[in-house]
C-alpha cells in the first residue's frame, strides 16, 4: 500500500492493480448480456456481443457506448465499490474517507476520428478538476495494446506544471498535444498497456489522455471515481433508470 501511495504522490498514477479472472468473467458476461447506449444516448440502445468490431453493426459516428450506470446491477461492481484495498488507497490519498461518485462501464470502438471528436472522447491531453481532490480507478476488461485506447499519463504533472498551463486549468485541452509533449518532455510520457484485468489509479489533475483506437479490437473499460464531496458532472445527467 505504501508503494501505491508513493507512486501516486510522485507520478500522479499507479499501475499494478488486478482483477481476478472470476471478476473479469462476471463483468464480461454482464457486458455481453445487457444493452449499452451509443455515445451515451439513452435513446440509442445497442448490443455488444464480442470485442470484434466486425460483429457490431453500428454507424460510423458511434465512437463509444456506455451502460449508463446499469452496471451497478452487476455484483462485481458492488464488490469493487466496497473493496478494502481500493477504499484504503483512496482514503490515504484524499486524506479522509472517500465519497463514491460514480462508475462507468464503457466500450470504445476503433473508428477514424477528427480533432473535434478526439476532444469529445478525451483523446487529447487534458486534466480534470472535479473536486478539491479526487481519484479514479480504471480496469481494462479487454487486452489493451498501444493501438487499443491505452491510457497515457505525463509523469508528475499533478504537482508541477508551467504557470500558463496552471492558469488554463481544464482549458489545457485546447493546446496541441505536441506542444504539451515539448513542454514536459517525451521521456515523461507513459502509456499503460496490459492484459484484461489490469488496473490503475490516477489523480485526474495529472495531465493525461486516452489513446486512439486504430487496432482491431473493441476496448472495454471499467471506471470508479472517488472524491471528497458530492458534485455533479456532465456524465451524471445521462443516467439510465433501472429497477
Amino acid at each position: 500500500m505504501a508503494d501505491v501511495n508513493r507512486c501516486l504522490a510522485r507520478d500522479g498514477y499507479y499501475s499494478g492493480l488486478r482483477l481476478s479472472q472470476a471478476q473479469i468473467n462476471t463483468l464480461l458476461d454482464f457486458a455481453y448480456s445487457h444493452p449499452c447506449y451509443a455515445n451515451r444516448d439513452p435513446g440509442y440502445k445497442i448490443a455488444v456481443k464480442s470485442p470484434n468490431p466486425d460483429d457490431l453493426n453500428i454507424g460510423p459516428g458511434i465512437k463509444y457506448a456506455s451502460y449508463l450506470h446499469s452496471q451497478d446491477l452487476c455484483e462485481v461492481m458492488q464488490e469493487l465499490k466496497q473493496d478494502p484495498v481500493i477504499l484504503a488507497i483512496a482514503h490515504q490519498y484524499l486524506g479522509r474517507p472517500p465519497v463514491f461518485m460514480h462508475s462507468d462501464l464503457l466500450w470504445s470502438f476503433p473508428r477514424p476520428v477528427d480533432d473535434a471528436e478526439k476532444l469529445a472522447a478525451a483523446q487529447v491531453f487534458h486534466c480534470d478538476i472535479n473536486d478539491y481532490r479526487s481519484l479514479k480507478f480504471f480496469f481494462y476488461l479487454t487486452d489493451v495494446s498501444k493501438h487499443d485506447g491505452a491510457h497515457i499519463y505525463i509523469n508528475g504533472t499533478h504537482r508541477r506544471r508551467c504557470l500558463r498551463d496552471q492558469l488554463l486549468g481544464q482549458r489545457l485541452a485546447s493546446k496541441a498535444d505536441q506542444t504539451i509533449i515539448q513542454t514536459y518532455g517525451e521521456n515523461n510520457i507513459v502509456t499503460l498497456t496490459g492484459p484484461a484485468g489490469l488496473g490503475f489509479v490516477g489523480d485526474p489533475y495529472c495531465i493525461h489522455r486516452g489513446g486512439s483506437l486504430d487496432g482491431t479490437t473493441n476496448r472495454l473499460l471499467l471506471q470508479l471515481e472517488f472524491s471528497l464531496y458530492t458534485y455533479k458532472t456532465y456524465y451524471q445527467h445521462k443516467v439510465l433508470k433501472v429497477a
